[in-house]
């Protein structure tokens, strides 16, 4: 179960300036995250995550209908740092690096490198190897518009909960 909310400076101001029309865009409910890591030690962890922020439809000056849409996706390696309690509970953190595409209906397409952080809460399943995470993470990029000397600000919430398996 997942959660995410956009926030753009990003890739619909750059269509906008490019193009010379307005464009908005509401979010569709397809989203995606997958992640795998390696626990060093039991407190700092090493992460590599995808996540497909679904399809954003367009719409040009107020219109009604869609005339496109702004499939976005994330590539991230970060660490996760933390403590486990004796009751098998994990605050943790994460910080690290993401690498952020952006396609609108291949007119434009927008890549940057960014950071992905965020905060959560770990807790295992008794003596299984399953663990339930609650988790709340950034990924924000800055897109460099050559031609406009402009630069423009993607910014991705994402808050899921998910299951844990550790090998």
């Amino acid at each position: 179960m997942a959660w995410y909310s956009y926030s753009d400076d990003g890739a619909l101001n750059a269509l906008s300036d490019i193009s010379g029309h307005k464009y908005t865009a509401q979010e569709d409910e397809s989203f995606g995250k997958i992640f795998m890591g390696w626990r060093i030690i039991n407190a700092i962890g090493i992460e590599l995550q995808y996540s497909n922020f679904g399809t954003l439809n367009l719409y040009e000056n107020n219109d009604q209908m869609p005339i496109g849409n702004v499939s976005i996706e994330s590539y991230s390696i970060s660490a996760d740092i933390g403590y486990t309690f004796p009751m098998g509970i994990r605050p943790y953190v994460i910080i690290g690096e993401t690498y952020i595409k952006a396609n609108a209906n291949n007119l434009l397409k927008l890549k940057s490198f960014g950071i992905r952080y965020g905060y959560g809460i770990e807790m295992q399943l008794g003596t299984l190897p399953i663990a339930v995470r609650l988790s709340n993470e950034f990924e924000q990029a800055m897109y460099d518009e050559k031609l406009k000397s402009v630069d423009y600000n993607e910014m991705f919430e994402a808050t899921y909960i998910s299951f844990v398996a550790h090998f």
